[in-house]
């Protein structure tokens, strides 16, 4: 594997529908490069679409293409007593809380009782991690970003870096754990929950997800509940279903009308209800490992990934591949 960072595409080559190169440039020029095949694992499918794949952008499927869930600038933070924050979980001043040794979750109260100074935001209750000596929190909602416009994005992390200041000086003062914490740093990006959604062979729609449905050409497991974050400071979002287990389907990542090409990722084909589940990382990790092995397995052939969609016996080679590797298939019996 040949890792280039800090690299753009600016063109994509076809021959009728069938994707054949790209060209690429960075700090060392502009470069053409040839293949068979080519797997889109960016956040908005950027190469897909460059490519002329389908496409819907938020809720667009439902009617509400103008759906904007809350983006969110991680806090990341030093010095943080994690003794400390185990007691202020027990006394439950800001809500029922759990901690371990390495996460806590809950303290929903902080909603209610912080006041943002920044317009359009809002702290909800602290999703906090301990990796070693840092510590990061995913509780900043921003809101009325454009996940495809940069600018939009520029001026949400500004605006969610004052926040941070505001947070960060609220929890030291109110929030036992936090009395020394300081901003290791500032987030480059945002995490941004939707944009695009790319038409697939078969786009994965809620029902598969709420009736824990498998699929003949299954190649991961998901079960995040579906988190329909909040669009505005008026509204909380909402949980659809949490399912037990459901399958992502190998056409589900076979974009319509260009050939060569597999999307993984949020963006990848799922309503956008589905997508409130489907699109976490860890689900995106397995699906882009059966990207990985579903190219590898038609290197030589004249098998396109559309064809392999509806073969039967090559969806069979492709998951026992998977299964050797450590994927976990099995059926899982479910109910809903």
């Amino acid at each position: 594997i040949t890792l280039l960072t800090e690299t753009e595409v600016v063109d994509v080559q076809k021959e009728d529908n069938k994707i054949v190169g790209l060209t690429y440039k960075n700090a060392d020029g502009e470069f053409d490069v040839q293949a068979t095949s080519f797997i889109d694992a960016t956040q908005d499918a950027d190469f897909a679409v460059m490519a002329g794949a389908p496409y819907f952008v938020g809720g667009e499927d439902i009617g509400i293409e103008d759906k904007k869930m809350a983006v969110t600038l991680m806090i990341h933070l030093n010095n943080v007593d994690w003794d400390g924050v185990r007691a202020e979980a027990a006394s439950g001043k800001f809500g029922e809380a759990e901690v371990t040794e390495t996460a806590a979750w809950g303290f929903v109260e902080l909603t209610r009782v912080y006041k943002p100074i920044e317009e359009n935001t809002r702290l909800r209750g602290l999703n906090l991690a301990k990796v070693g000596d840092d510590y990061y929190i995913n509780a900043l909602q921003i809101f009325g970003v454009n996940g495809l416009d940069e600018a939009s994005k520029a001026e949400g992390i500004a605006r969610g870096q004052r926040e941070i200041d505001n947070i960060v000086a609220y929890l030291k003062s109110e929030f036992k754990g936090f009395e020394n914490a300081v901003i290791a740093s500032y987030p480059p990006e945002l995490y941004v929950r939707e944009t695009r959604h790319i038409i697939a062979e078969y786009q994965l729609p809620m029902a598969d997800v709420w009736m824990n449905r498998n699929h003949w050409d299954n190649i991961a497991y998901a079960s995040y509940p579906v988190d329909i974050q909040a669009q505005t400071p008026q509204d909380y979002g909402y949980i659809v279903s949490a399912p037990t287990a459901y399958a992502i389907p190998f056409r589900s990542i076979v974009p319509k009308e260009v050939d060569g090409l597999l999307v993984v990722g949020r963006s990848a084909g799922f309503s956008s209800i589905a997508a409130g589940s489907a699109r976490i990382v860890t689900t995106g990790m397995a699906v882009a490992e059966a990207a990985g092995a579903a190219a590898a397995q038609i290197v030589g052939t004249e098998q396109s990934f559309r064809q392999l969609s509806q073969d039967e016996a090559g969806i069979e080679i492709l998951r026992a591949t998977l299964m050797a590797q450590g994927a976990y298939l099995e059926e899982i019996e479910t109910t809903y």
